[in-house]
């Protein structure tokens, strides 16, 4: 129930008229109406439940009755919206149908006194090119935030007495309710008339960053709380920017409606994002959310290892296990744990395994691995050190025992004091043969210790036996050529 009547301003000693809405204990020894003025919060909000389909049963149409007070008549008028005369209930309660000249949608309608109105309201939204937020402002914009302002003493939902001061409101897209007169409407006979197009924005966005894998792009995980509301929204639009302003690098995404989590897996790693979202419908949007930021970074490989292959030549070979997704590997190798000394820094593709193939003899080497990935780096990967072999040194003090355990075969057992050469794929060849210059019958033996048994051999024949260390490095001379001659 709406009103129009006339007040009386004793600080300007002097009538005026106001819109209002009827008194919440109107009654027969009471007042019937509470006059509103132009900075009392708004009693009138007309909710465009589905934007894209006007005329349907779920356009927004409300039903109005508008009490005339006075004893004059007024013509009030409504902006932005259709409004269609029902009838008109006199003092009496006689019910009389519109005039001819009242028939139709209106956006003027006169009010007689003593007289309800009987109205239908529908909201018009105009198509536009673009969407338009809400007005958002203070409830009287002439004055500063936070003081009194000059509203009715009564609240208009309950009759309790209220004190309004002057905030920021949301009055959806704003238009006004008002009088025909320019000089009541002058005075004041204004009132806001709240259009709620906007659906009502999202809460509660968070961003979580999301390092990835080895197969998992690195991203933000985003979340937030919808509030479907009247009007519904058809989308989210969910912006990112590389600045709490959001003036830079700013990206748009848009979100199903029903949406309540995003993943943005095109983010840079290293780069802090700041996102907000809002909710849209075909001719408005709500309000931003609040805003988060977030930076994802690129997770170190794990698994370090650094090993030398049993077969030559000298290399070192690297194996780790990817934790982040990558373009590239950086391979570092030092010759002390502080990577001060020697380093030596190695691009690669993506792998997990790398073989090194410039080191030295009976050197340490110290190892540790990052990925790459759009210009950023993943922290380094714990150390692998691994020491190389040194050259092999060629076997001293040999020794010979012959033996005849058969009277047809004999045995030679040959030893010697050298150490074993270290690493893998180390040992010692001996070579035999049957003349000094290992041209004749020349037989390789490959043994791992220092002793070697060679059984088999014909009565009363000269052997010539040499001898020299190797492994992955490489191999040592051989030893002098040491002639053995089986018993007869």
């Amino acid at each position: 129930v709406k009103t129009v009547g006339p007040v009386f301003e004793p600080g300007h000693g002097r009538q005026a008229a106001r819109l209002g809405v009827a008194h919440p204990h109107a009654g027969p020894l009471g007042p019937t109406a509470l006059p509103l003025g132009p900075t009392d919060p708004a009693t009138e909000v007309v909710v465009t439940a589905d934007p894209s389909t006007p005329g349907t049963t779920a356009d927004g149409t409300q039903l109005w009755r508008i009490t005339g007070t006075g004893r004059q008549t007024h013509s009030v008028h409504l902006d932005g919206c259709d409004a269609q005369l029902v009838n008109r209930v006199g003092r009496d309660g006689t019910v009389r149908p519109p005039e001819p000249g009242e028939l139709g949608w209106k956006e003027t309608i006169r009010v007689n006194p003593g007289e309800d109105v009987v109205l239908a309201l529908r909201p018009v939204v105009p198509p536009l090119p673009f969407r338009i937020g809400d007005s958002l402002r203070l409830l009287d914009p002439t004055r500063p935030a936070g003081i009194r302002v000059g509203a009715a003493p009564v609240s208009p939902l309950d009759g309790r007495p209220a004190t309004v001061v002057n905030q920021m409101v949301n009055l959806g897209w704003e238009y006004r309710w008002s009088s025909s007169a320019a000089g009541l409407r002058d005075l004041g006979m204004s009132r806001p008339l709240v259009f709620r197009v906007s659906p009502k924005g999202p809460t509660g966005l968070t961003a979580t960053p999301a390092p990835g894998s080895a197969t998992a792009l690195p991203a933000i995980a985003l979340t937030w709380t919808g509030n479907g509301s009247r009007p519904p929204a058809t989308s989210h639009l969910l912006q990112r920017a590389t600045d709490a302003a959001f003036t830079d690098g700013v990206t748009t995404i848009t979100v199903a409606a029903t949406a309540t989590r995003y993943t943005d897996a095109t983010v840079t790693p290293g780069v802090t994002y700041h996102y907000r979202i809002r909710a849209e419908n075909a001719a408005s949007c709500s309000a931003w959310s609040n805003s988060v930021p977030a930076s994802v970074g690129l997770a170190a490989p794990t698994g370090m290892s650094a090993q030398i292959p049993p077969a030559g030549p000298l290399r070192v070979a690297l194996r780790w296990t990817n934790r982040s997704f990558a373009t590239g590997i950086d391979v570092q190798r030092a010759t002390n744990p502080t990577f001060t000394s020697g380093p030596a820094t190695t691009a690669i593709g993506v792998t997990e395994q790398h073989l090194d193939p410039a080191v030295a003899p009976d050197t340490t080497y110290y190892y540790r691995v990052r990925t790459t990935y759009l210009g950023a780096v993943s922290p380094w990967s714990t150390l692998a050190t691994v020491i190389t072999p040194p050259v092999p040194e060629a076997p001293s003090g040999l020794a010979v025992a012959v033996t005849a355990p058969g009277p047809d075969t004999a045995r030679v057992v040959l030893t010697w004091a050298s150490s074993v050469p270290s690493g893998p794929g180390s040992g010692f060849a001996v070579q035999r043969a049957l003349d000094p210059a290992f041209t004749r019958e020349v037989a390789t033996f490959t043994v791992t210790g220092r002793g070697f048994t060679n059984s088999g051999l014909a009565r009363g024949v000269t052997y010539h036996y040499r001898i020299r260390s190797f492994n992955v490095v490489g191999e040592s001379p051989f030893t002098a050529p040491v002639p053995v001659t089986t018993p007869a």
